[in-house]
């Protein structure tokens, strides 16, 4: 498969772009916790194992006790984030709208379930 199609099959898949954002933000992150912050969907998984595939992430060993494994980008998910985030710089947009939101999303959730 040609790289130009590989690179569309990753962005035409929902959420795959706000997955890359959300890991150059907030780094390493477990699987639950990009369920939460990303999409509940049933094809989240799909969708991390595609990036996986393609060597936008890889799955690490040495989290939390809770979490013993974590996604992060790899050094090609790295500059794909980079140029994303140069992408949405140069076309008006700023990823602290996309960072704002969520954090404030996440939050909305902490206090839901400690209510």
């Amino acid at each position: 498969m040609n790289d130009d199609l590989i690179t569309n099959r990753i962005f035409s898949e929902k959420n795959t772009v706000k997955i890359i954002i959300f890991l150059h933000i907030f780094g390493d992150k477990s699987r639950n916790e990009i369920y939460k912050a990303i999409s509940t969907n049933p094809r989240m998984p799909i969708k991390l194992d595609l990036l996986e595939h393609y060597g936008i992430t890889k799955t690490v060993e040495g989290g939390t006790v809770t979490c013993k494994r974590l996604i992060t980008l790899t050094p090609l998910g790295h500059k794909y984030a980079e140029a994303l985030a140069n992408l949405e710089k140069c076309t008006g947009g700023s990823l602290d709208v996309f960072k704002w939101d969520l954090m404030k999303s996440m939050m909305e959730d902490i206090c839901k379930s400690e209510a």
